[in-house]
């Protein structure tokens, strides 16, 4: 207790003393001679305000100090973690806008010290950019419009359309999350190799058809529920639509709705942060695919199919595109093409230029996300 905080005493005491009581500002300390001339009660009195006053303040002082260092490390844990996201990004950005002649130099880590766009340009032509974007947007687009079709209906049914089997088909769907692709990926193969439907293909053409190596192969796959991830799907969509009110469909089918009407006018609606969560995962995952794609659906047409293939075969790569340049330009680049910081320079670059269209797209959507979390909130 601080010597200026004079302690407060009931006037109405009948003690002897009280006209002391106001110059005892410590009882343990200075004033220890007068307090003991006090009666017991006082004493007593004045001991509790005491104890109680420097508990409060050093309670004020703790949690103050708990609640700055909680602050200090969380900050702490949030710039390491963006330090982490973020440094391969700048430095491909970096790398990406930096000249041939300064790759390597400590000058030009973060900041170039010469800008230039021949890294860009050299990644542009050998991803065949201008054919490889807008045909993976549309392919994937499709891909998750389908997907997202397929899962949100499944998942609704899983959350309120009670029927027979229904937990049965519900394990198999987390048995779809759990067991890896590659442990069916050979009876989908051969399935596509050979796809027919019931023999008709077969009794028509003389012969089953070949899918494989064609597009419509990942839109098969997406609209039967069993494109990529499709099992976290139907789960986040279960999650979802159960958190909803059960009130929402049954003035619904009061009104005559049946389960799909409800389902698009009311319960959809409704969901838009599970629905735009499970577009952003969709698209990302789905852009990032390897797997499906070079097993059903190869074609050079595909960004990451044409990703690998570049950077498998940089020395090729760069060769071919050396010997399409005229002038001094292809003399200064035949000297660059064996150099390792070149062409680690061009993959990083052309991985970037990959990762543009799914950056644009979560800044498109973020608005969106945080806009309706907040609708559902107020709703809720």
């Amino acid at each position: 207790m601080n010597r200026n905080d004079s302690i407060k005493i009931n006037k109405n005491d009948n003690s002897q003393d009280l006209i002391n009581l106001k110059s005892i500002r410590d009882p343990y300390g200075d004033d220890y001679s007068t307090f003991r001339k006090l009666p017991k009660k006082q004493r007593e009195k004045i001991h509790r305000k005491h104890v109680r006053a420097n508990s409060k303040k050093s309670y004020v002082f703790a949690n103050k100090a708990s609640s700055i260092f909680a602050s200090i490390m969380r900050y702490a844990l949030l710039i390491c973690l963006g330090y982490l996201i973020l440094n391969p990004i700048f430095k491909m950005i970096s790398t990406a806008f930096t000249a041939p002649t300064e790759l390597g130099s400590p000058t030009s880590i973060w900041i170039p010290a010469k800008l230039s766009k021949e890294h860009l340009y050299m990644a542009f032509r050998a991803m065949n950019y201008n054919a490889t974007l807008p045909y993976t947007f549309f392919t994937v687009s499709i891909q998750v419009l389908l997907q997202l079709f397929s899962t949100m209906l499944a998942g609704y049914a899983f959350a309120r359309v009670g029927f027979k089997g229904k937990r049965l088909l519900f394990i198999l769907v987390i048995l779809q999350i759990i067991v890896p692709a590659q442990a069916i990926s050979l009876p989908q193969y051969l399935n596509f190799r050979n796809f027919d439907i019931f023999g008709l293909f077969k009794a028509i053409t003389g012969q089953p058809l070949n899918l494989l190596n064609n597009p419509i192969t990942l839109y098969i796959l997406a609209i039967t529920g069993q494109g990529l991830k499709s099992g976290i799907f139907i789960y986040i969509f279960r999650q979802g639509f159960i958190n909803l009110p059960k009130e929402l469909e049954d003035s619904a089918y009061v009104d005559g709705s049946g389960y799909l009407r409800t389902f698009f006018s009311i319960i959809l609606p409704s969901a838009g942060s599970t629905l735009l969560t499970a577009a952003v995962l969709s698209f990302v995952w789905n852009w990032n695919d390897m797997y499906f794609v070079n097993m059903f659906a190869s074609t050079p047409n595909n960004i990451m199919v044409k990703l690998n293939s570049a950077t498998a075969s940089m020395d090729q790569t760069l060769n071919s595109l050396v010997r399409n340049i005229d002038g001094a330009t292809a003399s200064q680049l035949e000297l660059l093409v064996d150099s390792p910081l070149y062409k680690q320079a061009i993959a990083d670059t052309m991985s970037l230029l990959t990762m543009i269209p799914v950056l644009v797209i979560y800044m498109v959507v973020q608005r969106w996300f945080i806009q309706s979390s907040t609708h559902a909130a107020v709703k809720g």
